[in-house]
């Protein structure tokens, strides 16, 4: 028993240590070495080892020069011939060269990827000499799947196990048992091979081979390991174990036979030589079967012969057109049940009555026939083979017909799909010649080559030549395609594929000689096939005409800076022009075709479709203006549109834009000025005015009314006099005397005075200027008047800030309250308001009440306890409460509140926090329920878990796979083994039953998907997937899924089936453009479609616009129906329904948007319902069909049986459907656009917002747009006719002066050929000037050459810019007047502006400061470091402040000011600038300067207060030291020097705060070190030597905290130096002082004798206890004392105390 424990822990540890494993990735020939394998061939000797290498470098470095190539074709050869493992032996060199062998092991781990380990020959069968005679040998034995036996010295058996026992038996009936001779077991054909194995193993030799038997007349493929059993290093026996490998052998040649095919496929080669590579080499691999192919007839049930290699020509010409029905032999018989039929004998069989003499004298007796059949479930043919005996198929002749089968669905498939592919090209070819413009079919493979499928005949009109050469070559067409066109043709094409969307785009063809040019058009759809493939449908129009028509109106584009846009309703760009092709956010050609919303932000977009609104409202034009920012610059736009009005283009219209950045921005200068001013006012609470001085009346700004609390109503006199009456009585008389000297001096003067405001006194201060005219009369008087009244008060020292500040902000969503109890005032923070709703004008006892009634009626009862109880005894609460902020608002708060008491401990005030945790609470609700997903997602997916023990046969399903089988959760173990095999679908059964068996033979996890039948009959689809569960080296368990797919696999059908109609729907639409009839041809489509989504009715209705109404309505155009339901064509309420109708007004938004409506009628509103109903509609799908992103029309399909619920795959189906119809009516709509051209000059002309005059070539005004006549005021009548020198308006400079005929814009391009641009001209009539423009002259040369046929003249109105200068002359004049500096920056914080007082203050001028950062220029030396930092950081954040600040005037003295700076931002919301307002301090700081005098005074006197307090305590010390000397008693000694120690303690904490600069701190760190070091000296330890230890930070305490604590240590450090170490020679004292938290904690430990044994502190009256405990509470600390090896004693108490 000991030596079997021994051995297994050998054998345990040598498996460790020897199975030096890797892994290999095929495609990089990465090789992974694990540990024990680096280790083996560090023990080896090799170096700089790495556990990544490259395969062939570990094959140059490590293996034996004689086995490289054998390892490196085993290696590639597994991956190659799917073999599941090989064994084989190498020899690895150590450093020196010397080889060592090996036992190499590899398995397939997954597709491309190998695995396995190394071991060495010799310890591994010193390994398997350990287990002789052991339980591990047993053990190993029965778990192997291979057959092992070993033999001793004299070839007598020893050991077997049931593997090789089972083999005995079944193929040689012999019962195995130790001592049987070698000779005896093995059969005859292999024992003289295994005998020269087993010689071989006798000389110590590991010996590896293949062989082969034939037993009962099958072939076994055998691989045979053999290894010698070494005891004390001398053969004693040898191993074999053998491995059955005849599966993977002639699954090999089977998995040949089907690359080779598929190979030839793939090359499309013809279909009837690849059955013939299929079928022969089927028979090749079984020679005794005979195997053949039939193929269904099209559109009958007929089988006839497709493909034989064996069969007798006479039979096939004999037994043919085989009907599919029963009993017409196995082929006929199995296209008819849909399933195998497997006759073992034809002689007896009842399906083979009819064939059954014929085919004996054949030779056939049995036969086994396959249905094929596509994805749709429809029958293709059969798959079978003939025997020439009777009997039944070996297990790996059905496996390989079931490969067979499948292998000849996809060659059928494939077969049939090429054939309909031939059909209908011809039917395209034919419909192809009576369209216009070249149709053409092209195919794109996997591989990315390119070709042309089909080409319509009249490519040669557009070409010349034969399209033959072309449909071989595909590249040919790029030689007569323009150079510049080829990238813009080939990226296109890339998009639309990429984006799987129609391709359009325009390009320039030559003809065959190459002497012309033409521009045509492409028109395509792609199909994007299952094989990866793209099919292409196109179609070439010649656009050459559409083309020309632009050239005259891109002579008028390029001369304005408009852009123009031809766009439909719904935004969609149908053609663009600019002069400026760098203003478009992209080129001019990815406009056309897309909607607004793809290119500008939703914002332009939204105003756009207003627009639109506007004007199929009005029937009028309608102009608005946006702003866009691109790359960080925002340019400002005014843009117009309007109808077309011309049929057919009602739903035209055209949008032009004009940049007005220019105009913006001198707009915005102004008021960015007038923004500058109301800020400066309102920052400096001042205002500017203006005093006319002959009209006597006066202009405020509206600041100046806030101040002076006046009607905004009031203006002209009543202001002065307004102003007049709020004048203080003192200064009533002063005043108006002191305006009027002001005037008469006629220079800037400031002047102070009162004013009285709804009863209370301001002071105000007024700085003004006065304005003289051209011969220097006063005109005004204009000035700037702040409100100075704080400032004032600050001068007069009360100044007082009462402002409650925020200790929380809004994003905790805190608010802090205060409640005095004596008062009941309740004070609020503004963030308690908002938080409980409530009007913060309410305060006091009302805001108590307001309270309360805000608390949910559930909640308010315990919080009133909790209140009422912290009033009553001080107890402090956090309390969790709702609130009811409104009606529908319900919030979760959470609360905490203190008490403040007096000194006889009443509660006189209480102070809290709230915190809004509605959010936090919602987001732990959501937490909880996202515990239910999972269960969820399992359900959903209709997935369940299995695990199968192959030993027990054990299953165990949970219990989703229980719903899926309609199984009783009772069914458990064998019965449920049982009950799952015969649910599975008889014909899915071979199958499943392969790919478990497998998955036991050969560890691969599988996946597989079959049927079952469940108990109430439903036939489900299901995807299974095992792995088998590898515990310590042993198999014998395996886990897996299972998924009921039966909703995806009915989808895949129904996919399958609609591609196939999309097919067809696509070759029918073509016939559109050609067919006389195009009705019949949509409906026989809508019939097509309505069959095959199982509808009662298909319709198409039409939107269109009604002549003299407005908005879009629509009519039906085509409807089918199956006969069942009555047609509504006819019915008068379904033509002309307007979208705007309520019952339809929610279905047209969706289809206008490009969405699919469905549902069932209850789902509609009742407008809608009403409609369905009458027509006995049950469930709707309306598919949307768009033409250039404008809706066309709709779909729609009724179900009039019962509500349906709408499959994916069918609107998909539909939508495709709707896409292929709606492309062959795009090919309609190119010839509309030919059309549309016509129109498209007039209406672009009138849309843009420049006037256009048109000149002829002799100078004659020949037209004009509808801008022209608004700018120059004069109608077109007057304006067209004029000759170039007879205009009814003069012409004149910026001067004044009239310009001659020959310097004007229109005759400088006529004589130059060259444009002019931007020339600023008045337009002036009877002289009076009309306006001021801005003028371009543009050429206009002729279609077909250069020469001059005319010019456009365009103009832009820009009279308001003249006029802006004005403006901000007169805003700058006011800014300047006021006392305070202004300063205005630019976004980099330099200084663009400053004003008159700025100059005052400083002395610098505009010119010293500008572009220079304001602060750095005005900094001190003085300038407090700190605050410099505060503004920087508030600059970089664009934060507003208001700080305080020292700086130099330019003289270089330090002045003080105020500082207010606002950040601005524009429109966008983008930084711009600062407006900073400083007012001068300087005086109030010298007052500010007498008072801190004073307070140092007061320091000093206070300082030498606490100098004296110490030197009398020192004095009453000094006199209880004396009368010590006069008292003999010792203890009234002892309490004397007691109380020294004591006065010493409070006396140390003043001399403290006298010595240092803090006259309120203690260094409390120092203050503990003295203190000891006098306690100590105080008291001699008679001998013992104590050592004392500090642990103290840098803590300050203020008096009211030093003393006690100071009294506190006293008391215990002189206890502990007089009692603690009585007796001991040494001792040691350890003081700990630090801060924790909000909290100091003192602690004194010693490792004196401690306290008594029955010391109760609670009992203890001693004096130094009651002070201890009585300081203790003073500082609102605790006290805590403990023995244990000593004494430690520890005082906590908070950091503040209140």
């Amino acid at each position: 028993m000991d030596q079997s424990n021994s051995l297994q822990t050998s054998f345990t540890e040598d498996r460790t240590n020897l199975m030096c494993g890797w892994e290999l990735n095929i495609s990089t020939l990465i090789m992974q070495l694990d540990k024990s394998h680096l280790s083996r061939l560090s023990q080896m000797g090799h170096a700089e080892l790495t556990p990544s290498i490259n395969m062939l470098e570990y094959i140059e470095r490590f293996v034996f020069n004689d086995d490289r190539e054998l390892i490196k074709n085993r290696f590639l050869n597994v991956s190659d011939e799917k073999i599941n493992s090989d064994r084989f032996f190498v020899r690895i060199v150590n450093v020196m060269g010397v080889p060592e062998k090996f036992l190499l092991n590899l398995m397939v781990k997954e597709e491309g990827v190998l695995y396995g380990f190394i071991q060495p020959i010799d310890d591994l069968f010193l390994l398997k000499n350990n287990f002789t005679n052991s339980a591990s040998l047993k053990t190993i034995l029965e778990n192997t799947k291979d057959s092992v036996f070993l033999v001793d010295e004299k070839a007598t058996l020893v050991e077997f196990n049931p593997q090789f026992a089972l083999v005995c038996k079944s193929l040689l009936n012999l019962d195995l048992m130790p001592g049987i001779q070698f000779s005896k077991f093995i059969p005859a054909d292999l024992l003289v091979e295994f005998k020269d194995c087993l010689l071989r193993a006798y000389e110590n030799e590991h010996v590896f081979i293949e062989t082969s038997v034939a037993i009962n007349d099958y072939e076994y493929h055998i691989e045979v390991t053999v290894t010698p059993i070494l005891k004390d290093n001398q053969v004693s026996g040898a191993a074999f174990f053998l491995k059955d490998v005849t599966r993977l052998r002639k699954f090999k040649r089977i998995d040949d036979l089907e690359n080779l095919v598929l190979e030839q496929a793939l090359r499309y080669q013809d279909i009837h030589d690849l059955f013939y590579s299929l079928l022969s080499g089927i028979e090749s691999i079984s020679e005794s079967m005979t195997c053949y192919v039939t193929k269904k007839r099209t559109g009958e049930m007929i089988l006839d012969w497709f493909s034989t290699v064996s069969i007798p020509e006479d039979y096939c010409n004999t037994i043919c057109n085989i009907p599919i029905q029963m009993n017409t032999g196995s082929c006929g018989t199995a296209a008819y049940l849909r399933k195998p039929v497997m006759v073992t004998s034809i002689l007896n069989s009842t399906y083979w009555d009819e064939y059954r003499d014929y085919t004996l004298l054949t030779g056939f007796k049995a036969c086994f026939s396959f249905p094929i059949m596509n994805r749709m479930g429809e029958v293709l043919g059969t798959f079978g083979c003939y025997l020439r005996e009777e009997r039944e198929l070996t297990k790996f002749e059905y496996e390989m017909l079931l490969r067979g089968v499948k292998l000849t669905g996809i060659l059928l498939d494939k077969f049939n799909n090429e054939q309909q592919i031939k059909r209908q090209t011809e039917d395209i070819k034919e419909i192809s010649s009576l369209m216009p413009g070249v149709l053409y079919k092209a195919i794109m493979l996997p591989s990315g080559e390119r070709k042309f499928v089909y080409l319509g005949d009249k490519f040669r009109e557009f070409f010349g030549q034969d399209p033959q050469p072309y449909l071989a070559n595909y590249d040919l067409l790029w030689e007569y395609v323009n150079d510049e066109d080829i990238e813009k043709i080939k990226s296109s094409l890339k998009k639309s594929i990429e984006d799987r969307s129609q391709w359009i785009v325009d390009a320039r063809i030559f003809n065959k000689d190459k002497n012309s040019e033409m521009w045509i058009r492409i028109s395509a759809i792609h199909k994007f096939e299952d094989d990866g493939s793209i099919t292409t449908y196109g179609n070439l129009i010649d656009i050459t005409k559409l083309k020309e028509d632009e050239v005259q109106l891109n002579a008028v584009v390029s001369s304005i800076d408009d852009i123009v846009f031809l766009m439909s309703d719904n935004g969609v760009f149908h053609n663009v022009w600019s002069s400026s092709p760098e203003k478009l956010l992209v080129p001019a050609e990815e406009f056309i075709g897309k909607n607004i919303t793809q290119i500008l932000p939703p914002d332009i977009c939204e105003s756009f479709f207003n627009a639109v609104k506007v004007i199929r409202e009005t029937g009028q034009e309608y102009q608005y203006e946006y702003a866009l920012t691109n790359n960080g610059e925002t340019r400002y736009f005014r843009a117009k549109s309007g109808p077309i009005s011309a049929s057919p283009f009602q739903d035209r219209l055209y949008y032009s834009v004009q940049d007005v950045t220019g105009l913006k921005q001198s707009k915005d200068e102004q008021q960015r000025l007038r923004d500058i001013l109301k800020v400066a006012e309102e920052l400096s609470k001042g205002g500017a005015w203006e005093y006319n001085i002959q009209t006597k009346e006066v202009i405020w700004s509206d600041e100046l009314y806030e101040i002076f609390h006046v009607d905004r109503n009031v203006k002209g006199k009543d202001l002065l006099y307004a102003y007049l009456n709020s004048l203080h009585a003192d200064d009533k008389e002063v005043q108006p005397k002191i305006l009027a000297k002001a005037i008469e001096a006629g220079v800037p003067f400031r002047n102070d005075h009162r004013i009285v405001v709804d009863g209370k006194i301001h002071w105000i201060c007024s700085t003004s200027r006065v304005i003289h005219d051209q011969y220097g009369e006063p005109l005004y008087l204009r000035g700037f008047t702040q409100d100075i009244s704080e400032i004032k008060e600050y001068q007069n020292g009360i100044f007082k800030r009462d402002q409650i500040i925020e200790d929380v902000g809004h994003l905790a969503k805190i608010g802090g309250w205060e409640f005095d109890v004596n008062t009941s005032y309740l004070q609020w923070t503004d963030h308690m308001y908002k938080i409980y709703n409530i009007d913060p004008s309410i305060k006091g006892e009302a805001l108590f009440k307001a309270f309360l009634s805000k608390i949910h009626d559930d909640d308010r009862g315990g919080f009133q306890e909790l209140l009422d109880k912290a009033l009553e005894d001080g107890t402090e609460y956090v309390t969790n409460h709702r609130v009811v902020a409104d009606a529908d608002n319900v919030k979760y708060i959470r609360g905490r509140a203190f008490v403040q008491k007096d000194e006889h401990g009443r509660v006189i005030k209480m102070q809290g926090v709230c915190q809004d945790i509605s959010e936090l609470r919602s987001t732990q609700i959501a937490h909880q329920n996202d515990a239910h997903l999972l269960q969820h997602a399992v359900e959903l997916g209709k997935i369940g878990a299995w695990s199968f023990n192959s030993n027990t046969k054990t299953l165990i399903w949970t219990n989703e796979i229980y719903k899926i089988f309609e199984f009783e959760n009772s069914v458990v173990g064998e019965e449920l083994y049982n009950a799952y095999f015969a649910s599975v679908h008889p014909d899915d059964l071979a199958e499943l039953s392969s790919c478990i068996t497998r998955l036991l033979t050969s560890d691969i996890p599988y996946s597989v998907e079959y049927r079952i039948i469940t108990p109430s009959g439903a036939l489900k689809y299901i995807l299974c997937q095992g792995a088998p569960v590898v515990e310590e080296g042993v198999k014998a368990t395996y886990t897996g899924i299972t998924q009921d797919i039966t909703e995806r696999k009915s989808a895949e059908i129904e996919i399958g089936r609609y591609s196939e109609l999309l097919d067809m729907i696509a070759v029918t639409s073509v016939r559109l453009d050609s067919e006389s009839d195009q009705d019949a041809v949509v409906v026989n489509l809508l019939e097509q479609i309505g069959k095959a989504v199982d509808v009662n009715r298909v319709y198409v209705f039409r939107s269109h616009k009604n002549e003299g109404a407005e908005g879009i309505f629509m009519s039906q155009r085509f409807e089918w129906t199956d006969g069942t339901v009555t047609a509504e064509i006819d019915n008068p309420q379904m033509q002309n329904m307007s979208y705007s109708d309520e019952a339809v007004k929610d279905c047209f938004e969706s289809l206008a948007n490009g969405e699919v409506v469905m549902g069932n009628i209850e789902d509609f509103p009742v407008a809608t319902q009403r409609i369905l109903d009458g027509q006995d509609i049950k469930s709707l799908l309306i598919v949307p069909v768009k033409i250039d992103n404008d809706l066309w029309g709709y779909f729609g399909f009724d179900e009039c049986r019962y509500p349906r619920q709408w499959k994916k795959a069918e609107v998909s189906f539909l939508k495709s459907a709707a896409a292929i119809i709606a492309n062959a009516i795009k090919r309609d709509a190119i010839q509309y656009a030919l059309t549309l051209s016509e129109l498209t000059y007039s209406s672009v002309i009138n849309a843009m917002s420049e006037g256009v005059v048109i000149h002829d070539i002799n100078g004659k005004i020949i037209a004009c747009n509808k801008s022209a006549e608004e700018i120059l005021g004069i109608s077109s009548s007057t304006i067209v006719g004029f000759d170039h020198d007879a205009e009814p308006w003069e012409i004149i400079d910026q001067n004044g002066d009239v310009v001659p005929l020959e310097n004007q814009p229109a005759s400088i391009a006529l004589k130059s050929g060259s444009p002019v641009r931007n020339i600023i001209l008045g337009v002036r009539k009877s002289q009076q000037i009309l306006c001021w423009i801005s003028v371009n002259a543009e050429p206009i040369h002729t279609a077909e050459s250069d020469r001059i046929s005319g010019v456009a003249v365009t103009f832009a109105n820009v009279t308001e810019q003249f006029y802006f200068a004005k403006e901000l002359n007169k805003l700058s004049a006011v800014a300047r007047t006021t006392s305070n500096a202004v300063i205005i920056t630019d976004a980099d914080f330099n200084i663009e502006w400053v004003n008159d007082g700025f100059e005052k203050i400083s002395g610098y001028s505009l010119s010293d400061v500008q572009l220079k950062n304001p602060f750095e220029i005005l900094k001190s030396q003085n300038t407090d470091r700190d605050t410099m930092q505060f503004v920087e950081s508030c600059v970089a954040g664009q934060r507003e402040f208001s700080t305080e600040m020292m700086f130099a005037s330019k003289s270089g003295v330090d002045f003080f000011l105020h500082v207010e700076a606002q950040p601005m931002f524009n429109e966008k919301g983008d930084f711009s600038n600062y407006i900073i307002v400083g007012a001068d301090l300087t005086e109030n700081k010298k007052n500010e300067l007498l008072i801190s005098r004073s307070l140092k005074e007061k320091e000093i006197l206070l300082a030498e207060i606490h100098h004296r307090v110490k030197n009398n305590l020192a004095i009453v010390s000094s006199l209880l030291q004396l009368q010590m000397l006069y008292s003999d008693d010792e203890r009234i000694r002892s309490l004397m020097k007691e109380s020294q120690s004591r006065l010493k303690s409070m006396a140390l904490v003043h001399e403290k705060l006298y010595e240092g600069g803090d006259l309120t701190l203690v260094n409390f760190g120092q203050y503990i070190s003295e203190i000891t070091d006098h306690i100590r000296n105080a008291y001699p330890n008679n001998g013992v030597d104590i050592d004392v230890q500090l642990n103290v930070n840098d803590v300050r305490l203020n008096i009211a905290q030093a003393v006690p604590c100071g009294l506190i240590m006293n008391e215990v450090l002189t206890n502990c130096f007089k009692y603690a170490f009585v007796g001991r020679l040494t001792g040691s004292v350890l003081i700990n002082f630090e801060e924790k938290g909000d909290y100091f904690v003192l602690e004194i430990i010693d490792n004196g004798i401690g306290l008594p044994s029955d010391y109760n502190i609670a009992k203890v009256k001693s004096l130094g206890i009651t002070l201890i405990r009585t300081l203790t509470s003073q500082i609102k600390g605790t006290f805590d004392i403990s023995s244990k090896n000593g004494t430690r004693v520890v005082i906590t108490f908070p950091k503040q105390i209140r």
